[in-house]
């Protein structure tokens, strides 16, 4: 795909989808003293009556139970601690390869600090990536987070990032697990301009999301997007980000949450048509 192409549809895409998913998209940051330090990014899910966010377990390797995480929501500064009400996490780091986390809130407090979350039905399991078609990818990368050392917190400041890719063929790959995507240059919208991309550290644990258009047209429909996976790793040789599917974070919550466990077990055996056409 040229650069006029793809920033074309760029535009397009990241118009429709970009800024619908940045709504439902949080970084995730814990304070040691006087210091704030990136752990990664989440996307916040409803699955019954709870509002959770999901993130890549990795995130959490070797942190206490005890730490002071705080979420903040984009385009704001870090507020005060939001409480949660339980989290659990399975690493790639051992037998598990899922690397998949939830975080709960009280639906209340996040609405009361501008958090949305993206309902069940809108996320596709069992998508490994379809060839030629388009991918989002939302995240907050360290390196674009501003003065994370303060004495005053609040102060921090985040930006969130949308970045149009493709599925990335080939390579060692579970095809029950993982979702490979190509991360190896960016494209201003508007211009076509090859732009140079930030290290993506920090958007482990951010959603990948898959457009959904009505057959036979060229628009994308922010309402009939779906998250189809949580960033969990990067290989810089191979220049790709490795997604994990969404059906594994949904196992883990089914099994920690008795109270969804037929819930998102109906919508894992659900027929499912792409979403991406």
């Amino acid at each position: 795909m040229d650069n006029q192409t793809r920033s074309r549809i760029a535009d397009h895409f990241t118009s429709a989808i970009g800024r619908h998913a940045v709504t439902h998209s949080a970084a995730l940051v814990f304070a040691s003293g006087r210091s704030v330090f990136m752990l990664g990014s989440a996307t916040c899910v409803q699955v019954g009556a709870h509002f959770l966010l999901a993130t890549a377990g990795h995130n959490f390797d070797d942190l206490p139970a005890s730490l002071d995480i705080r979420i903040v929501p984009p385009r704001r500064g870090l507020e005060e601690a939001i409480p949660m009400v339980g989290r659990n996490a399975t690493s790639f780091r051992g037998s598990s390869a899922r690397d998949v986390a939830w975080l709960e809130l009280a639906p209340d407090v996040a609405s009361a600090h501008g958090l949305t979350a993206v309902p069940l039905d809108r996320l596709q399991p069992h998508h490994g990536g379809l060839e030629g078609h388009l991918y989002l990818v939302q995240g907050l990368p360290h390196a674009l987070a501003k003065d994370q050392a303060l004495e005053q917190l609040r102060k921090i400041s985040l930006t969130s990032v949308s970045y149009l890719t493709e599925s990335a063929p080939g390579g060692s790959h579970n095809r029950d697990i993982d979702l490979p995507l190509v991360y190896d240059r960016g494209v201003r919208t508007g211009t076509g301009t090859e732009v140079s991309i930030p290290p993506p550290n920090g958007f482990s644990g951010g959603g990948v999301w898959a457009g959904g258009t009505p057959e036979g047209e060229s628009l994308w429909l922010p309402d009939q997007c779906s998250v189809v996976g949580i960033v969990r790793g990067y290989l810089p040789n191979a220049k790709r980000l490795v997604a994990v599917q969404i059906q594994h974070w949904l196992e883990l919550v089914g099994t920690d949450l008795p109270d969804t466990t037929t819930l998102i077990q109906n919508h894992l055996h659900r027929p499912w048509v792409p979403s991406v056409r």
